[in-house]
């Protein structure tokens, strides 16, 4: 899991769409996938709904759409923990038809202020998301440690771009 804290200019977005190339480069759609969650309009990976790996994007302008594809996440983490169960798996490396699921988030903090009940759907991916092979890639402009609360010590890393105060880089990093 991994973290971004940075202002607006700071190179967030575009960091976030080189590490997404990156993986899919490098990985088939058979190994990994992505879920694009864009709390600021969309515009952010929209080209990248072209690739084999892109399972959905979630955008901030349709508020009950984002609620549903929410859920199906929450659903997710149901389905792959019972296919561990059945397939007597104790992890995905042992489940060969699951991909690993990559969530990222552009702008997690106003994702979090829009919809306060999903930090404990994050917190328990963090803590549980490795073992069910989904993984978190939270970039935000400012993230506060209240925002953080539970996925902290989860996150191997951090990375931390200009903010606006020493507090911010101290909470990101």
């Amino acid at each position: 899991h991994a973290v971004i804290g940075g202002t607006t200019g700071s190179g967030k977005s575009e960091l976030l769409i080189a590490w997404i190339m990156a993986m899919a480069a490098s990985r088939s759609s058979q190994h990994v996938s992505f879920l694009l969650i864009d709390y600021k309009g969309g515009a952010t990976f929209a080209a990248l709904a072209r690739l084999p790996h892109t399972v959905g994007i979630i955008t901030d302008l349709d508020a009950m759409m984002a609620a549903r594809a929410l859920d199906s996440l929450r659903a997710e983490v149901r389905h792959r923990e019972r296919l561990l169960v059945t397939s007597g798996a104790r992890s995905i490396e042992q489940v060969d038809s699951l991909p690993r699921l990559v969530i990222v988030v552009d702008e997690f903090a106003a994702m979090l202020a829009e919809h306060p009940d999903l930090h404990g759907l994050f917190a328990d991916l963090a803590a549980r998301g490795r073992s069910l092979g989904m993984h978190l890639l939270l970039a935000s402009q400012r993230l506060d440690e209240g925002r953080l609360r539970g996925l902290e010590s989860h996150l191997s890393y951090r990375i931390c771009l200009k903010t606006f105060s020493t507090g911010e880089s101290r909470s990101v990093l």
